[in-house]
């Protein structure tokens, strides 16, 4: 069987769009991320937000800050498992799980260094 020239083309125009697509996806997801505004809850808001309340010895708030930070990591997991290699996207899920458990023992500068590490691996995953 054969392919007549315009089913080529049009083949390869399917997946030049089906491309552009998902780079567009891809380019809005972490544009949102980064613009969005100070306090409405992004990662890097809430690693802040649990930084300043683990100094203050304020558990409670951490505690739920850690929560938020692990509901976000979960609902963005699929773009870091695209942008990142797998080193990073399995070890971010482990530290924010550990940050949890030093949270509960109310270890402030375990939590910090995990934040940190958190901060450092986003980083490395959002670079391109």
């Amino acid at each position: 069987m054969r392919i007549s020239r315009c089913e080529g083309r049009e083949t390869a125009l399917k997946t030049g769009l089906l491309a552009g697509a998902l780079l567009a996806a891809l380019a809005t997801g972490v544009h949102h991320e980064a613009a969005a505004l100070p306090g409405d809850g992004t990662l890097y808001d809430l690693i802040r937000q649990a930084e300043r309340h683990a100094e203050q010895g304020r558990w409670e708030i951490v505690r739920e800050t850690a929560d938020r930070l692990e509901e976000h990591v979960n609902k963005r997991y699929w773009l870091f498992q695209l942008l990142g290699d797998e080193e990073e996207y399995e070890t971010l899920k482990r530290d924010v799980a550990q940050l949890k458990l030093a949270v509960q023992e109310r270890s402030r500068l375990e939590v910090l260094l995990l934040l940190a590490d958190i901060r450092t691996i986003l980083d490395q995953i959002y670079s391109l």
